[in-house]
């Protein structure tokens, strides 16, 4: 198996920020989000408002990996494309899922975010999520998934093990390591 990358830039937090009465930094676009994304003991808030996701550099297409975080998301909505959950093919095993947003870090605080995606069809695996959280001791407050994009459509146990192909979207995921992980006041539609 081999897969190559190239022409990738990675955006880093801007040098000079700008911050609010409470001392979050303020942000207003999704590679400004990726920039604080590896950051440790920072209060991050979004602008309100629809963000489309449309580019992934990886099959985890929002990675926070910092810990010790605060991500207040509260009206933000990013709405990520169908095509990104075909964009790097099928791999076998625990790592080969897709994404939107990945909470990996520990001891965070991520809250108000929306998730949905938008265009036609479906992912190309059955393992597509919008929300993993593997960090331990985050609390993961008031957030939305509204998923779409499962095929055949409304997927449930229904088809059992050995039924046919399923390419569904899950909304979120909490799964290992995690521990004392607190998701609360969330919904998934």
């Amino acid at each position: 198996w081999f897969h190559s990358i190239s022409n990738i830039s990675f955006t880093s937090a801007p040098e000079k920020q700008t911050k609010d009465t409470d001392g979050f930094v303020v942000i207003d676009s999704l590679d400004e989000l990726r920039g604080y994304a590896n950051y440790n003991n920072m209060k991050i808030r979004m602008k309100p408002g629809l963000y489309n996701l449309n580019t992934a550099h990886f099959r985890h297409f929002i990675e926070l990996t910092g810990c010790d975080n605060h991500w207040d998301l509260s009206g933000v909505t990013i709405s990520a494309s169908m095509e990104l959950f075909k964009q790097f093919g099928w791999q076998e095993g625990s790592a080969g899922f897709y994404c939107v947003i990945d909470l990996i870090g520990d001891r965070n605080i991520l809250e108000g975010l929306t998730v949905k995606n938008h265009g036609e069809g479906h992912g190309i695996q059955s393992r597509n999520k919008l929300f993993n959280i593997t960090g331990s001791d985050c609390i993961v407050r008031n957030i939305t998934a509204l998923t779409s994009g499962s095929n055949p459509w409304g997927y449930g146990s229904l088809f059992g093990i050995g039924g046919p192909v399923v390419q569904k979207m899950n909304g979120i995921r909490i799964g290992q390591p995690a521990k004392n992980t607190q998701l609360v006041s969330s919904r998934v539609q």
